[in-house]
């Protein structure tokens, strides 16, 4: 019996909630790859989540073996785990016996499908591009699978291509009539086993298509044109639909993973949590509270990068930091100064609210014109060259008079990176940066950008800025408070969005700490806290700054610092010095460095393109 098209739409729902969404590369975060399991026990995501991704759900044996010989797993806690488990062989018996299970698991190598996967792949990279190709794919404005059925007839690389034009104008129908051939029980298998064929890729459809983003908008995609795209491939290919493992793991009996591998992994995590639990105890009675007003407090990021920092500049000082999530509580989309597009600045799962743009405090400013001037320059300069590499005529002739200048580039890049660094800001000049000429925006304007609000209206103001002080715990302020968000320095690194800050999906936090520092700023905003029981000292003044946590600098922006609060926050800046030379100096060994040479080689390693 042939379903319709609402049937299909709704194998299609049910069997994508496996496919855990994926963002794009330049808002590259850490997400759950087990998020559509949520929904089962923690044993039984495991094994299902091993079958239908062919992943390793647990660390493997010799890894719990180096844990075990270093105390990482307590042997006590773990021979309470183990005696849920029939047993006679000991500890490491176990995971010899383990070490075997897994080796004669069955591999999945299918050269047909491993064609397919390459041809697929191949198409969702020319449709899914944003602006880097020199010649887009045509036809994107009309979707996946219209575009798809449009071109595919001119890939030789598919068997019976100039058939393709003649699919289904509806993927719905496609995918309807391969679903035909398989047992009513087994469809929604068969579609989740090839969602998950290629994970990424459907995750990452997956959340394009959920937020009706600008490209989105523009070149829409969606997994029913995705599927049905991979089933006629699949039907070229001879591939074969076979729920298979997907069949076993949707199964309501679907039973827990391996037992001795489960009691190892709850051994080694009450292990930690117990030692984790004793040290903050010791920790806690040691210090007991604070008794005098320190003389700053910052907030950092809850980002682990950022501990070493926190701890030597606590011992530098009379310093208090906490930590809050990076985005400080701000969801918001961010456009800074020359940037075509806003992007978003708070955690993925967050829907943002706000539209914030940089200005420039005075557009007449010499420094407003300076900066202004250098971008010009810039971007004129970037324009011809990209037209000399890509423009057939000019091309040979540039590779001609470019090509002993750009060698010596790139000698000297790969053999004394921070050399030509520092050469090249000799010849670029000293602009002034953007934080230090423009600063956000944040009053409501009554209109939207890019479907969001522009600005942040006032009572939003108020519930960010008691949110924050009050998950902080920020209740006695001393003269000076700092919000530091973080980034990081990176060359020729296509993922430096999971280098920068998770909170703001994968992109720096200075535009969040300088929106909320902004905000507590505000008198009249002051003023509606204090009405709620939230005072703020009127010697209390809101800082913003970020932790470049390849190098550990700390950069503070400063303007508008009132002359009241400059001495304190020069003093800040050389502390902050002083607490990166020992942070960096205790990072240095495992970076393979000596300590006195730490800094050096951390800002070498920031701009050195083999890192």
């Amino acid at each position: 019996m042939t379903l319709r098209p609402e049937a299909v739409e709704d194998l299609v729902a049910r069997a994508s909630q496996f496919v855990a969404p994926a963002w794009p590369i330049h808002a590259f975060v850490a997400s759950n790859p087990l998020a559509g399991f949520e929904h089962l026990p923690f044993e039984r995501a495991i094994e299902a989540g091993e079958r239908l991704l062919d992943a390793r759900g647990y660390p493997s044996p010799a890894v719990f073996r180096q844990a075990l010989a270093s105390g990482e797993i307590d042997a006590q806690k773990l021979s309470d785990e183990l005696d849920a488990i029939p047993r006679d062989e000991d500890p490491h018996d176990l995971l010899e016996a383990l070490e075997r299970r897994k080796a004669r698991l069955p591999r999945r190598d299918d050269p047909a499908r491993a064609r397919l996967d390459h041809t697929l792949v191949k198409w969702l990279a020319a449709f899914l591009e944003q602006g880097q190709a020199g010649f887009p794919m045509p036809h994107r404005e009309e979707g996946f699978y219209a575009a798809f059925r449009r071109m595919a007839r001119h890939d030789r690389t598919i068997p019976g291509h100039r058939d393709l034009a003649q699919l289904p104008e509806d993927p719905r129908a496609l995918i309807a009539d391969h679903l035909a051939r398989c047992d009513p029980e087994d469809r929604e298998a068969v579609l989740v086993a090839e969602l998950l064929a290629l994970p990424g890729w459907a995750g990452f459809i997956r959340q394009r298509a959920a937020s009706q983003g600008p490209w989105q908008q523009a070149y829409p995609i969606t997994l029913t044109g995705y599927l049905a795209v991979r089933l006629a491939l699949a039907e070229r290919f001879e591939v074969r639909l076979d729920p298979g493992r997907a069949r076993e793991a949707l199964a309501p009996p679907c039973e827990p993973g391996d037992p001795v591998a489960r009691a190892f992994l709850r051994a080694w995590e009450a292990t930690y949590r117990d030692a984790l639990v004793e040290a903050v105890a010791e920790q806690a009675k040691a210090h007991g509270p604070r008794q005098d007003r320190p003389d700053a407090q910052l907030a950092f990021c809850i980002d682990t990068r950022s501990e070493i920092l926190r701890r030597h500049l606590e011992a530098t000082g009379r310093y208090e930091t906490l930590g809050y999530a990076g985005f400080f509580g701000i969801p918001m989309h961010h456009m800074g100064y020359a940037e075509e597009l806003a992007t978003p600045a708070c955690p993925p799962l967050v829907t943002p609210k706000h539209h914030v743009e940089t200005h420039p405090v005075d557009p007449g400013a010499p420094e407003a014109k300076a900066l202004e001037a250098s971008h010009r320059r810039t971007k004129a300069i970037s324009s011809i060259l990209k037209t000399l590499k890509t423009n057939p005529a000019a091309a040979f002739s540039y590779v001609e008079m470019a090509g002993i200048p750009y060698g010596i580039s790139l000698l000297a890049r790969t053999l004394a990176p921070h050399w030509m660094q520092r050469a090249l800001r000799a010849l670029t000049g000293s602009s002034p940066s953007a934080e230090e000429v423009h600063e956000p925006r944040i009053e409501a304007e009554g209109t939207t950008r890019q479907g969001l609000t522009a600005g942040i209206p006032f009572e939003d103001q108020v519930t960010y800025a008691r949110d924050a002080l009050e998950v902080m715990g920020l209740t006695e302020l001393s003269r000076l408070v700092v919000l530091v968000g973080h980034g990081a320095t990176t060359t020729n690194n296509p993922f430096q969005a999971s280098l920068d800050c998770g909170a703001c999906a994968g992109n720096r936090g200075g535009p969040n700490a300088r929106v909320l520092a902004a905000i507590l700023n505000d008198p009249q905003v002051q003023a509606a806290l204090e009405a709620r029981g939230l005072e703020i000292p009127e010697d209390t003044f809101f800082l913003s700054g970020e932790h470049n946590t390849t190098t550990d600098e700390v950069t503070l922006h400063d303007r508008g610092v009132p002359s009241s609060h400059q001495e304190d926050v020069a003093r800040l800046r050389e502390d902050l010095a002083t607490a990166r030379e020992r942070a960096v100096a205790e990072r240095a060994p495992g970076l393979g460095c000596k300590a006195r040479s730490g800094q050096a080689a951390v800002e070498r390693r920031a701009v050195d393109w083999s890192e």
